[in-house]
């Protein structure tokens, strides 16, 4: 049974919103706007920057659900990612296991697909995202990458 499980979640995707870009909660680390800015419609885009702070969440909410939730596009992207994530995953622990002397005692890790480009961890829940928008080359990446502060906690 794989550690990773791969979704999409509405909620999820909104917080990373939320967070990264109405908020920015997170630290930006030095990057610009261009770095992370969502890939939206340019006219959603701008109707979020012209709206009040309570009616953002929701026009991206609105955004999302009508290009992204239960869409056969995102479907075929998990399905593609937890494909080749299966044929790596337990070498991929494994190896890093072993190189780093540590034991891999989680469990379960859950990765969303988010729309957004910054794709944070929480490891306290053991989660974080993968970029709808990356290749499938970087997002096995983000995965690998993510998994490591997961696993180095």
């Amino acid at each position: 049974m794989s550690i990773i499980k791969i979704q999409y979640n509405l909620e999820k995707d909104l917080e990373n919103y939320d967070y990264n870009y109405l908020s920015e909660k997170f630290p930006s680390y030095g990057r610009d706007d261009s770095d992370y800015a969502p890939r939206m419609w340019p006219a959603v885009k701008q109707k979020v920057a012209d709206s009040d702070e309570v009616d953002k969440l929701p026009i991206i909410q609105k955004y999302l659900i009508d290009n992204f939730e239960g869409k056969q596009i995102v479907d075929s992207t998990i399905e593609s990612v937890s494909e080749y994530w299966e044929t790596i995953e337990t070498g991929y622990f494994d190896k890093l296991c072993k190189f780093m002397n540590v034991s891999n005692d989680i469990k379960s890790i859950d990765v969303y697909i988010t729309t957004m480009l910054k794709c944070p961890y929480n490891s306290y829940k053991n989660y974080f995202y993968i970029s709808f928008f990356s290749s499938l080359a970087i997002q096995v990446e983000s995965i690998m990458h993510e998994s490591m502060h997961l696993v180095f906690r």
